[in-house]
């Protein structure tokens, strides 16, 4: 475990973040970028008893703020199965081209708890080394990794059969639910999870899985047999939650904090 993240500079002048975070968004997110369960791979295991005694919040407001992140402003994924936090785009700010920071990611990706966010991680790698790596790789790494070494800019990509699979323009599908017959990219299975919530995505995938395994039916595009049949057909629609949304009619006052035309303050 490292003894301190580095946090640019540019966090504070991204529009994202300046336009759609609350104060509160962003100190709850500044802690899950730099609390000490963080690691190399971006993913980690906190439990809600954890964060509510190192941020001093209370379970409601840390659930609140959990899912603000994960449904708002999409930039975390969090499960109550295996209490694990994924810091979704982690690599582009904490990944450099040693080899060493590619053992370390893989080292500790390999005792993530969550499959989907093992895949993640993985997936990641395999795009940022362009380079076939398993999931099942247990390279055994120091507890420290060098972050001064250099490395060339290119590197050269073996040859192999099963490559193309793991370029960013062809991503690996994944099977889902009991039966294993939905197959959905990360990235489909994210934005399902941003645009219904993980809950229901989750259970749509369960349904047409279960539909395949006793019709005997397959699809060539389970992301679209989801939405537009089986969600469609509940009359299930997206969340479409933004901050434009939630905080409508309300104003910014001095200390940045929302408030209504009562004055009462919103985070």
């Amino acid at each position: 475990m490292a003894n301190y993240r580095n946090i640019s500079i540019n966090f504070w002048a991204d529009s994202k973040v300046d336009d759609e975070f609350t104060p509160e968004d962003k100190y709850f997110y500044l802690f899950l970028l730099t609390n000490p369960h963080t690691n190399i791979c971006g993913c980690y295991e906190i439990s809600m008893k954890q964060m509510e005694r190192e941020t001093g919040y209370n379970a409601d407001t840390i659930k609140r703020l959990i899912s603000r992140m994960q449904t708002v402003h999409d930039v975390i994924r969090y499960s109550d199965k295996t209490k694990e936090i994924l810091i979704l785009n982690w690599y582009k700010y904490n990944w450099s081209k040693s080899e060493n920071v590619k053992k370390a990611v893989i080292a500790v990706a390999s005792h993530v708890k969550d499959d989907t966010f093992k895949r993640y991680v993985m997936h990641r790698v395999s795009i940022w080394y362009a380079y076939h790596i398993e999931p099942s790789v247990t390279d055994t790494v120091p507890e420290t990794v060098p972050e001064t070494e250099t490395v060339p800019e290119t590197e050269t990509v073996p040859e192999t059969e099963n490559r193309d699979r793991y370029i960013c323009g062809k991503p690996q599908k994944h099977k889902h639910g009991e039966f294993k017959h939905v197959l959905l990219t990360d990235d489909e299975y994210s934005k399902l999870c941003k645009d219904y919530g993980q809950d229901i995505a989750d259970k749509y995938i369960q349904k047409v899985d279960e539909y395949c395994e006793m019709k005997g039916k397959s699809y060539k595009n389970y992301n679209l047999a989801i939405r537009n049949t089986f969600m469609s057909r509940d009359n299930v629609k997206p969340l479409h939650r933004t901050a434009k949304d939630l905080y409508k009619g309300l104003t910014k006052d001095s200390e940045g904090f929302y408030v209504d035309k009562d004055g009462n303050r919103y985070v």
